[in-house]
């Protein structure tokens, strides 16, 4: 399955970091794929591909082989075919050792870069597995966090209920208080009432028998001397 295109935007941003690597190093050692990686903010895929495509046109060569008739051959046109021979071999013998060379080169680029790629992917795995853990360790903190609380609420709830019957009973009692009390009222002012009753009434008895004895008193004094006339005669 071949991997989608690369966007151009991202691989500016790849090119973009890649050079400015290169020249903050005095333009003498290329930018790892994870330093350009880090730096354009992408990802390890697009970082490796546009990485080798760009390294491969810095180590390019500018001018190519030229297959020409060399001027020696040109100038001695009545050598013999042993020496054009030899000169011919030699010819093909630089152009092979040319193409030799940029095959050393372009299998070292390529070596260095696969070793690039593996530490790169290991500093990856080993970023990711950090993460992991601590999404992990936030994850279980979160866990613990979430069971407190909802322990603490549990809790709450409780004492807010032992609160609330408490809070009842005690409105409960207060109401059944405040009946006593009413009922106290009562017959306190029943009681009042008796009592100016009693007052009153005594208040009647003390004057009737104030007048009972007035009139006792009148009465022996007219008695009193008719009996004593009666004792004389």
């Amino acid at each position: 399955m071949s991997l989608p295109p690369i966007p151009s935007d991202v691989r500016d941003r790849i090119v973009a970091a890649a050079v400015s690597l290169f020249e903050q190093a005095g333009r003498t050692d290329f930018p790892t794929v994870d330093q350009v990686r880090r730096m354009a903010r992408v990802d390890m895929n697009a970082a490796s591909t546009v990485m080798r495509e760009w390294r491969r046109q810095q180590t390019a060569q500018a001018t190519p082989v030229a297959i020409t008739i060399p001027e020696a051959v040109q100038a001695s046109h009545t050598q013999a075919l042993a020496a054009l021979w030899l000169q011919a071999q030699e010819l093909a013998n630089e152009n092979l050792r040319s193409a030799q060379a940029a095959w050393d080169t372009e299998r070292s680029e390529t070596d260095a870069l696969r070793h690039e790629l593996a530490t790169a992917f290991e500093s990856q795995a080993a970023e990711l597995e950090a993460v992991q853990e601590q999404l992990t360790e936030a994850q279980s903190a979160s866990e613990t966090a979430a069971a407190a609380f909802a322990a603490a609420l549990d809790a709450l709830r409780a004492e807010l209920a032992a609160t609330t019957t408490r809070a009842e009973r005690a409105e409960a009692r207060l109401g059944e208080i405040e009946k006593r009390a009413d009922g106290l009222q009562i017959e306190r002012d029943q009681a009042r009432q008796l009592a100016g009753e009693a007052r009153e009434a005594g208040a009647k008895l003390a004057g009737q028998l104030e007048a009972v004895q007035a009139q006792n008193a009148a009465l022996l004094a007219v008695l009193r001397p008719a009996s004593e006339g009666r004792k004389k005669t």
